[in-house]
């Protein structure tokens, strides 16, 4: 079984061929030297769109307007998004996500 730095080669070396999950493994590659960041934990595209609004200086309530959602769903998003980049908070889960790329 190849260790974490065989896994990291074999997927720098088939980057930009991997379609529709080439984010997921460009984040893994980016997490290689801290904790790993599992497939199943990729953010999912709404995830993905409350993260770049949470760089803003908006309240929840502002984006869940925006966003046409409801306080609580913004909310819900956000507890996911912390969870997957092990954040305590919306400036940490804005640190961690601009050094994965993702942001």
């Amino acid at each position: 079984m190849p260790g974490a730095s065989e896994v990291a080669r074999i997927l720098s070396d088939g980057l930009d061929r991997f379609g529709p999950h080439e984010d997921v493994v460009r984040q893994v590659l980016a997490r290689e030297g801290g904790a790993p960041l599992l497939i199943s934990e990729a953010l999912t595209t709404r995830e993905r769109q409350i993260l770049a609004e949470l760089r803003t200086l908006r309240t929840v309530d502002e984006i869940a307007h925006d966003l046409l959602l409801s306080v609580n769903t913004v909310k819900t998003h956000m507890r996911g998004i912390y969870r997957k980049l092990d954040a305590k908070s919306r400036r940490q889960a804005i640190n961690t996500a601009e050094q994965l790329g993702l942001i």
